[in-house]
């Protein structure tokens, strides 16, 4: 029997371990459009999943949830889990975990999609349209699914400045001239080449300003704000930077 044999299982859990998501249909370029939820229990400190006799006791009503799909969630990390030990490791553990999940901002770029597209996020209250402040105590950080890219960075305005350059008109066409519309992977950083961030470099600054501005346009207007002169001017700054 298979996970979606046994069917819904509907219950209250602790919001703990209960994360904003974001797959590639939630993300454009400049924007957040929308979002999903995610249970992730895991910490920075447990990469490899939270284990079971402290997840029991911290949330136990997430932990009965869980529990209730133990023999498929084992057999489902049995055979597709990377490195999966079951001796070790919890039977709800996920892939592609670790400290970076939980970075205060990141730069995300779809992995499959005509066009290169990238946004930055930090939080839930930050990042996500009309977002629900009485849903959760305290604010969170974004995770994604395995359809997106992401790169963690933990400065603000170094987020901004790598998204102003992926999100360039010039570096746009580039990427598209050589990637194929279902593979746009972290290879796009090591084409590219983008140098380290510098705050004390005016045309850092400059991409990095321009980014932000059109971030904020852009999530105030629903996506509805014509950033074209915004877009040439940061594309201009590129190619400085570049020359």
């Amino acid at each position: 029997m298979d996970i979606l044999s046994k069917g819904a299982h509907k219950g209250c859990i602790e919001e703990a371990y209960v994360y904003p998501m974001l797959g590639g249909r939630n993300i454009a370029r400049w924007i957040v459009k929308s979002n999903e939820f995610m249970l992730v229990p895991h910490t920075a400190e447990y990469k490899y999943g939270i284990p079971e006799k402290i997840l029991a006791k911290e949330a136990p009503e997430t932990f009965q949830w869980l529990s209730y799909y133990h023999d498929e969630l084992l057999d489902t990390r049995i055979q597709n889990g990377k490195f999966f030990d079951k001796n070790k490791q919890p039977f709800y553990r996920l892939d592609n975990v670790g400290t970076y999940t939980y970075s205060p901002y990141k730069v995300l770029w779809k992995e499959q999609t005509g066009s290169m597209s990238a946004v930055v996020v930090s939080t839930y209250f930050e990042s996500i349209p009309d977002a629900d402040r009485e849903l959760f105590a305290e604010d969170k950080p974004v995770v994604v699914d395995s359809k997106v890219l992401m790169l963690d960075v933990y400065e603000e305005m170094e987020a901004y400045f790598v998204c102003g350059i992926i999100n360039s008109p010039s570096v746009i066409e580039v990427v598209d001239g050589y990637a194929i519309s279902t593979n746009r992977g972290i290879d796009v950083l090591k084409y590219i080449a983008i140098p380290q961030y510098d705050s004390g470099n005016s045309i850092h600054a400059n991409i990095a300003g321009i980014s932000k501005n059109i971030h904020v346009k852009m999530r105030n207007t629903a996506g509805k704000e014509d950033i074209s002169s915004l877009e040439e001017e940061l594309d201009k700054k590129v190619h400085k930077l570049f020359s």
